[in-house]
């Protein structure tokens, strides 16, 4: 039989007031075949900070950040970025996104940014869309690698077959050029806690929850081949038992903030170091960032 597509698993569980969360690694055995959540796809390419480098733009490392329906399918970039699909609007506007679980805010670029970063990409057009709801507050909001501003909107978001109604989200008027304007995705979908949600926007997934009162967890399956033009999925609702072995650890979050958890210790080879700390998972970073 041929080796299975995806070789990690990553899994967020939100209980009660989304103050606790399960976040196991998992060897995976097999693909999964049938299971009663949504998949979405994802795609993996090459990361902003290499795409960075081989065009001759060198930044520093930061953790500036820090401080069925349900299945999308993933692209990865390089092992390092993995992004998908969803759709804004009652015309269905598809945008490439990056699912980021350290941050918690919707953006993507808008039809009036008229920047080189921005025409390269696809833009949101609030005209073609019946279910559109002005807000125009002003937005803006900073990364490790970079930064982005824009206005507040409202309308219908398709996230996993999901049918989201009045999602407030941001339309992007200035974009980072060199960080976003040669990355293969359109935007971000953070899926953090509406704690650390810039101007007090529900982010995405808490209000498809209330919404479609489904099963409250997100589960990503990534896969580490440089190649292969599937990245893995995420799933949405639920997990499917047949990408992993034995049972998932439940690990209580520190913080409603950040997918916040405590590390006892670090193990590298035969090295191991105790580091009672707090530690961040972010399926939007590629590296282990120590402060």
């Amino acid at each position: 039989s041929s080796d299975p597509p995806f070789r990690s698993a990553f899994l967020v569980r939100v209980i009660a007031d989304m103050k606790i969360a399960a976040v196991v690694l998992l060897a995976l055995v097999a693909v999964a075949t049938a299971a009663p959540v949504t998949k979405v796809a994802l795609n993996k390419v090459k990361s902003v900070r290499r795409q960075m480098r081989e065009n001759g733009v060198q930044i520093p490392l930061s953790a500036s950040k820090y401080t069925a329906k349900g299945d999308i399918s993933l692209v990865d970039v390089m092992d390092a970025e993995y992004y998908g699909e969803i759709a804004i609007g009652s015309d269905n506007q598809t945008f490439k996104v990056i699912f980021d679980t350290g941050s918690s805010n919707l953006w993507v670029p808008s039809q009036s940014c008229k920047q080189s970063a921005c025409l390269s990409k696809d833009r949101y057009d609030s005209s073609t869309s019946s279910t559109y709801a002005a807000n125009g507050t002003s937005f803006s909001i900073g990364y490790g690698t970079g930064s982005c501003s824009g206005f507040l909107s409202s309308d219908s978001v398709n996230f996993g077959g999901y049918e989201i109604s009045g999602q407030t989200f941001a339309e992007i008027t200035q974009l980072d050029a060199d960080v976003f304007g040669n990355a293969p995705f359109d935007g971000i979908l953070g899926l953090a806690f509406p704690s650390i949600s810039s101007d007090g926007v529900t982010p995405v997934f808490q209000n498809l929850v209330s919404q479609y009162n489904i099963d409250p967890v997100f589960a990503f399956y990534l896969s580490s081949d440089p190649e292969g033009k599937v990245g893995g999925e995420i799933h949405i609702g639920g997990t499917d038992s047949t990408y992993y072995t034995g049972d998932i650890q439940y690990v209580n979050v520190q913080r409603d903030t950040y997918w916040t958890i405590a590390i006892d210790s670090v193990n590298v080879g035969d090295t191991t170091v105790d580091s009672y700390t707090n530690g961040i998972v972010d399926s939007g970073t590629s590296l282990l960032v120590g402060m």
